[in-house]
């Protein structure tokens, strides 16, 4: 099915890449409106392998007193092991890992502005992400570029200084009036429940 990019201007859409080569996966999405990509191919994570391991066996390690009591075993850690997979591809993988970095960009805008109420509009997350990101390898197929999480922080917060030089108020907890809510929110800060809103 086409994705109408009009329906959701602030989405992102996620290539897969090969590994480090930051080719294209070969089932990776692609084209021009990709924007961004992560790894595609044997990410490590974990797995609920019921299917696999004998039954209830999965369980033990959880049950048994004698397991909880040397859970560093051999029959416990091969146990623990069926827990993880490391062939997580494609943009299933892809697409978790930049929800990863979004995330960490949102935690922190929480963190360093002590507030709880305050996060990035999607707008603003896309465009930073783009910004940090290394551009895909090869001549396939579109899938945009891999974000830096260390630099989409730095990008972060030089977005959240420049906030504070234009709105002294918000830095000083001053009450934001309706007007100064509507323009942090085109600049790429949202703020929920920060003025008080007189009902008709």
């Amino acid at each position: 099915h086409n994705f109408l990019y009009q329906n959701g201007p602030a989405s992102i859409l996620v290539g897969g890449s090969a590994g480090f080569s930051l080719q294209k996966h070969p089932l990776s999405n692609c084209g021009s409106q990709v924007e961004l990509f992560a790894w595609g191919r044997d990410v490590v994570t974990t797995n609920y392998t019921d299917q696999f391991a004998p039954a209830n066996q999965e369980a033990a390690i959880f049950w048994d007193p004698a397991l909880v009591d040397a859970h560093f075993s051999p029959q416990a850690n091969a146990l623990l092991e069926q827990y993880y997979a490391t062939n997580f591809s494609g943009t299933s993988s892809a697409a978790a890992i930049i929800a990863g970095v979004a995330g960490l960009m949102q935690n922190y805008v929480k963190t360093e502005t002590g507030r709880v109420a305050a996060y990035l509009m999607p707008e603003k997350v896309r465009e930073i992400l783009i910004a940090s990101g290394t551009p895909q390898e090869g001549n396939d197929c579109n899938i945009g570029v891999q974000p830096d999480a260390e630099r989409a922080l730095q990008l972060t917060q030089q977005f959240l200084q420049s906030v504070a030089q234009r709105y002294p108020e918000y830095v000083n907890r001053q009450e934001l009036s309706l007007e100064d809510i509507r323009s942090l929110r085109a600049d790429g800060l949202g703020l929920i429940c920060e003025t008080k809103v007189a009902m008709p």
